[in-house]
């Protein structure tokens, strides 16, 4: 038997006729949600009394010595959009200024880090502690 042609439509292309075939999926987004599921954040971390007294003398020796343009490494929480928790970013950078009405770091690269968030800093002048700390 020949294959039936109609006389009243034009062929379809072999382009349309492929897409009847594409591939479908049932449960759109499913997999979106499989994988923000297994998304893991981590928990914010408490500073200790001690920690903090550190982080403070830290953040006053930077900010009376910030026209030596002082290079820092900042480890901060950055809080997740979507769950719980988030995660911690590391950022070097030169130390510019101190914000201390809305309590933020400000790097010369125009990053802005709320102190809050912040679990350490380091420089090379830290390796001298008695520099900063006394």
């Amino acid at each position: 038997m020949k294959r039936p042609v109609s006389k009243t439509r034009a062929p379809m292309p072999r382009l349309n006729r492929a897409a009847q075939f594409a591939p479908f999926s049932a449960l759109t987004g499913y997999g979106e949600a499989i994988n923000e599921t297994g998304r893991i954040v981590e928990e914010k971390t408490v500073l200790s009394p001690d920690e903090k007294e550190i982080l403070d003398r830290k953040l006053s020796f930077i900010e009376k010595n910030a026209l030596n343009d002082i290079e820092i490494c900042v480890v901060y929480f950055v809080k997740d959009e979507k769950k719980n928790g988030g995660s911690y970013k590391k950022i070097n950078g030169i130390f510019q200024k101190i914000d201390k009405t809305e309590n933020n770091i400000f790097l010369k690269d125009g990053v802005i880090i709320s102190i809050d968030d912040v679990l350490t800093i380091t420089a090379k002048e830290f390796d001298y502690p008695e520099y900063f700390l006394s």
